[in-house]
């Protein structure tokens, strides 16, 4: 039980954006079955602590679902943030560009220069 916990958890902090959606929808998908059979399952025949337990295992599902979720989101973003950054280097360390900025700048300090 431990060694399936552990890997889990290791499978949690992988890095891919595939094992993330994955885990997130085997979680969600696992909640949801939980609460069918907690309320199928859920008759006075039934003990309260079955279906605490199933509630409980639910609840402990769709919060990992939710968190599973939102790392996914923060990654994306970092994804994207890292993306804008690499991009906006490539365009101002282009030579063709740091030339033209060169231009523009002697440009100016001739327009600027006091006119005698």
């Amino acid at each position: 039980m431990l060694r399936i916990v552990s890997s889990f958890v290791a499978a949690c902090a992988a890095p891919t954006r595939r094992v993330r959606r994955i885990l997130c929808s085997v979680c969600l998908g696992g909640a949801i079955v939980f609460i069918v059979l907690g309320v199928r399952l859920m008759h006075p025949l039934r003990s309260p602590v079955t279906v605490t337990v199933l509630w409980c295992v639910s609840l402990v599902l769709l919060a990992l679902s939710l968190r599973l979720a939102l790392n996914d989101v923060r990654a994306v973003r970092e994804q994207y943030r890292r993306s804008r950054r690499d991009l906006f280097v490539a365009t101002f360390s282009d030579e063709e560009f740091q030339n033209k900025v060169r231009e523009k700048r002697a440009k100016l300090k001739q327009a600027e220069a006091p006119k005698e």
